[in-house]
């Protein structure tokens, strides 16, 4: 990156720097090589070659607040059992949130954005809170039996209703045409769908079949 601009693949000579060859002289903008036209994704907007100058000479470098027409997208928040819980045993909870790009324009100019998940914070409603670098699995993708203990699980301490939110922090990158991604410093918080578990305590009773043939959490 040339640190008095965004190298966008061009051939750019900034003021103070040593003349080029080929006759340039110090302060002057050499003509770029063509290359292939970049379009935003209206089709409104289309430029055969871009240099560090206009909207981005001069300025700091791109920070999150410049990210107005990205955002990245949390996938569906679920729990299993679904709705409800059995005190002193673990809930799943987990989400497929994944990396995504997105295309749009960044300060005027069309570009592309890169958000990855980092970090994954639950707040469980009773009080208790997480935060874990994975998006979990259900117990069936991690192969294991339902109440089993997952990276992502969390055992309710007491009886009672509880709301569930979550937050995903997304890293973000940007590039210009088929320019390397350059990260920009921070993360991106974003909320997940609320979810709502009824915790209640297990109590074991008497049934006509063997234990292995009832669905019951207090079989």
């Amino acid at each position: 990156m040339n640190p008095d601009g965004i190298d966008l693949g061009t051939s750019v000579t900034v003021p103070g720097s040593a003349p080029q060859p080929g006759g340039g002289s110090a302060g002057a903008v050499n003509a770029p090589p063509p290359i292939a036209p970049i379009c935003d994704p209206t089709g409104r907007v289309c430029r055969d070659q871009y240099t560090v100058t206009g909207p981005l000479e001069g300025r700091g470098p791109i920070t999150l607040s410049d990210l107005v027409n990205f955002r990245p997208v949390v996938q569906v928040h679920r729990m299993q059992p679904d709705g409800w819980s059995v005190v002193g045993l673990h809930t799943n909870f987990y989400t497929a949130t994944v990396t995504q790009v997105q295309d749009d324009l960044l300060l005027g100019i069309p570009a592309s954005v890169r958000f990855t998940p980092v970090s994954y914070r639950w707040d469980y409603g009773d009080g208790e809170s997480a935060t874990f670098q994975t998006g979990g699995w259900s117990w069936s993708h991690l192969g294991l039996a339902e109440f089993d203990r997952t990276p992502t699980s969390h055992v309710y301490a007491q009886p009672g209703t509880f709301d569930i939110t979550l937050t995903v922090g997304f890293a973000a990158e940007y590039r210009f045409g088929g320019a390397e991604w350059i990260p920009i410093a921070g993360t991106v918080s974003v909320p997940a769908n609320r979810l709502t578990v009824s915790a209640s305590d297990a109590k074991t009773v008497l049934v006509g079949t063997e234990c292995t043939a009832r669905l019951s959490p207090g079989c």
